[in-house]
């Protein structure tokens, strides 16, 4: 008697990255200087989270395309009152995968909450990392991220 696959290992096998797009992107600098202002006392806020999700299919049924949105963000916030926005960086993408067969929904679910934002974060990493320094805000490096695997 065999095992079924569970449904990340599912996805893991018939999914295969094609592309990670930037799809919008909003920064800020609200007047946040810690040169001229050494003291001030502030706090980061970050936000991640997987918008949707959408299976596509080509005419002739023989090419599947996964497309899976993603919004991320940083924001500065006074430590005193964190509805006061010093600086905010937010970001907008899409990871398209091809998908070798179609999969199950659950697969696809369990793919898209697990996989496809460590697939996303190196670009979100490196955009934060260089958005800080032009818009002159604190050096804010964001931490490596690993991909979540099934135990």
């Amino acid at each position: 008697m065999s095992k079924a696959k569970s449904p990340i290992n599912e996805a893991l096998e018939n999914i295969f990255l094609k592309n990670i797009l930037l799809k919008s992107i909003r920064a800020e600098n609200h007047h946040f200087d810690v040169e001229l202002n050494p003291d001030i006392k502030y706090k980061v806020l970050l936000k991640h989270k997987v918008i949707q999700s959408s299976l596509l299919e080509s005419t002739d049924h023989s090419q599947h395309l996964l497309r899976v949105s993603l919004s991320y963000g940083v924001k500065w916030v006074a430590e005193e009152d964190a509805s006061k926005e010093l600086a905010i960086i937010e970001a907008d993408y899409m990871a398209e995968y091809k998908l070798k067969k179609v999969i199950s929904d659950e697969a696809v679910d369990a793919f898209c909450l697990k996989n496809t934002g460590h697939n996303v974060w190196p670009y979100w990493r490196e955009l934060v990392s260089t958005t800080t320094q032009r818009l002159g805000l604190p050096n804010l490096t964001l931490p490596l991220q690993k991909p979540v695997k099934e135990s």
